[in-house]
């Protein structure tokens, strides 16, 4: 076995994650949900820079097991959504991190969370050690809309009304309804 060790900077954590090393690779964790609770993930990407022009863009493939996507994929299936990055102008001090985010609805108790490269080598031998790199990996519940309380508050009040029984004024004709 032999280990390749890349001096890259990382975004905000001591060490990143990249998802390629001689092959593409994948990284998954498995954490607890709520089902019907949206979350959203927050990832930092970039890509290895030192590829060379045949892997520019680095494509990392997010599957999530246990959650619908706003794309509608059934929980039986993986959510997907895929993230990219150009690492043109780049260096291995200066990655260019950027942030990516992917909102989900929970429908398990436990959702899986898995990143995989889809960073080929284009034919070019040696180049799947280019893919793309990820750090600072954050999963959030999202809290309701502050205005869905205040939605149904009103909604409440004007069915309340409704039935009360008041009797609304008198229309034109001096007739009330």
């Amino acid at each position: 076995m032999s280990f390749r060790f890349l001096q890259l900077a990382v975004s905000a954590a001591a060490l990143s994650v990249l998802a390629s090393g001689g092959v593409a690779g994948a990284i998954r964790q498995t954490f607890d949900t709520a089902p019907g609770q949206h979350y959203e993930v927050l990832v930092d990407m970039a890509g290895n820079p030192y590829g060379g022009d045949n892997t520019l863009i680095k494509t990392l493939e997010v599957s999530l097991f246990g959650a619908t996507t706003m794309y509608g994929s059934p929980s039986d299936y993986p959510a997907l959504a895929q993230f990219t990055f150009d690492v043109s102008g780049q260096s291995g001090t200066d990655l260019g991190w950027t942030g990516k985010s992917l909102q989900f609805l929970a429908d398990d108790s436990s959702t899986v969370l898995r990143f995989r490269s889809l960073t080929t080598s284009n034919g070019v031998s040696g180049l799947p050690w280019y893919g793309p790199t990820l750090d600072n990996v954050r999963v959030n519940p999202v809290p309701a809309p502050a205005t869905l309380p205040l939605l149904a508050t009103a909604f409440g009040v004007a069915i309340g009304w409704r039935r009360s029984g008041k009797k609304s004024a008198p229309d034109e004709n001096g007739d009330k309804s």
